[in-house]
């Protein structure tokens, strides 16, 4: 069985895209590229002058801190934001 030979420059074009297209995703695929930052920020934006924005606040720095803890590749990092009680606020936020 014969490879197939293409002899018109779109259909050459097209495999020759296939092919290095085909050798990026064998090298690339699950590799971690070296420079590569670990660190997954999650945002909140929550009322902190309130008792339940302090709770929530508390409450997702303990799981951040349990989660990195436990975790050797992956690292959180909770970024907040203090909506001041002006839902408008926490929306454009």
């Amino acid at each position: 069985m014969s490879l197939p030979v293409f002899t018109d420059p779109a259909s050459t074009l097209l495999s020759n895209f296939l092919c290095l297209f085909s050798l990026f995703i064998l090298l690339f695929h699950g590799v971690p590229i070296s420079g590569r930052d670990d660190t997954i920020n999650i945002g909140a934006i929550i009322n902190l002058d309130s008792r339940v924005g302090k709770e929530e606040r508390l409450s997702m720095d303990i799981a951040v801190n349990k989660f990195n803890a436990a975790s050797s590749n992956r690292k959180l990092q909770l970024l907040v934001k203090d909506s001041g009680g002006d839902p408008l606020k926490a929306y454009t936020a």
